[in-house]
């Protein structure tokens, strides 16, 4: 026997147990929640849908003025969003990756508990957190200034 051909029999000898996940697509009818905001002076939506638990199933984010490049990525992350929640991912996963993110626009808003953010993404999982009882990231001081997590926290 070569030792191609015991390798291959070794192998096939062996179990492989692999955790696939299963998506779990949202009811044909289903609960939702809309969120009107205003940041600095762009005003938007959130549309969060929701599983008969309470859960987060999808996402829909729409802007006033956006354009279509502006609108086109706003979808996209929706998109993006609610497959990764129909496959699981916790929400705390996505608040970590995203809270902190900053481009335009940001900067104050009129919702009492978030009164400064620094990007539309920023403000809707920090809403999310807020809504779904999530708590949110701290971002990292260093070097007495705040760095994003982006930026590897080291003040660099």
């Amino acid at each position: 026997m070569n030792i191609l051909n015991s390798h291959k029999q070794r192998t096939n000898e062996r179990t492989l147990t692999m955790n696939i996940p299963q998506r779990q697509r949202p009811p044909e009818t289903r609960t939702a929640i809309t969120h009107r905001f205003c940041i600095a002076d762009q005003e938007g939506y959130i549309t969060v849908g929701l599983y008969e638990d309470g859960r987060p199933c999808e996402l829909f984010i729409t802007m006033s003025k956006a354009d279509s490049t502006v609108g086109g990525l706003l979808d996209t992350l929706g998109i993006v969003v609610s497959v990764a929640f129909q496959y699981g991912v916790p929400l705390e996963a996505l608040v970590k990756t995203t809270a902190h993110q900053r481009f335009e626009p940001s900067g104050f808003t009129a919702y009492r508990d978030l009164r400064s953010v620094p990007s539309i993404t920023a403000y809707v999982f920090r809403w999310m957190t807020l809504q779904f009882g999530v708590q949110a990231p701290q971002a990292p001081v260093t070097n007495n200034r705040i760095s994003s997590p982006t930026e590897g926290g080291d003040g660099s």
